[in-house]
């Protein structure tokens, strides 16, 4: 579990670092693009149709600032990126491995019942499980990133 977790906070940390670098303010979708816009093709030859894209602008203190021209559908998913939401739920992430080490240092997860154990002692290892699993299901969200691995998934 611990590799798990090292490699999930630097993972969210990268994330949250990008978030707090991008450009500061409100990000909106602005335009009459045209929903068939493709890019410039990404290769020689490749097809791809042509048309005006939806552009996207952040709304800051110097003005709004073009930052993109996309499909509708890229458009609308850049623009429900902001990046003060995505740092909201890195930081809401980063709380809960802390949250789950900070209870596992304390009640380890392998307690069993037995007649003569402390039911507080095992309800609070389950509370570390649940918080494991937690953990898991939350790093199983960042599969596709670099650094995963199979067995860590819940």
């Amino acid at each position: 579990m611990n590799d798990l977790i090292t490699w999930l906070r630097a993972t969210i940390q990268a994330d949250l670092d990008t978030a707090r670098a991008a450009t500061y303010g409100e990000w909106a979708m602005f335009g009459h693009g045209d929903d068939d816009y493709r890019p410039y093709p990404a290769y020689p030859g490749e097809q791809v149709t042509r048309g005006h894209g939806w552009n996207i602008s952040v709304t800051d203190p110097a003005g709004p600032d073009v930052a993109a021209e996309l499909r509708r559908a890229d458009a609308e998913h850049v623009v429900a990126q902001q990046p003060r939401d995505t740092i909201a739920s890195c930081e809401a992430e980063l709380a809960l491995i802390a949250a789950y080490e900070e209870h596992a240092r304390d009640w380890p997860a392998d307690v069993v019942m037995r007649p003569d154990t402390d039911p507080i002692d095992f309800v609070e290892s389950e509370r570390t499980r649940a918080l494991g699993e937690a953990v898991r299901l939350l790093a199983h969200g960042y599969r596709h990133r670099p650094g995963w691995q199979e067995g860590w998934a819940p």
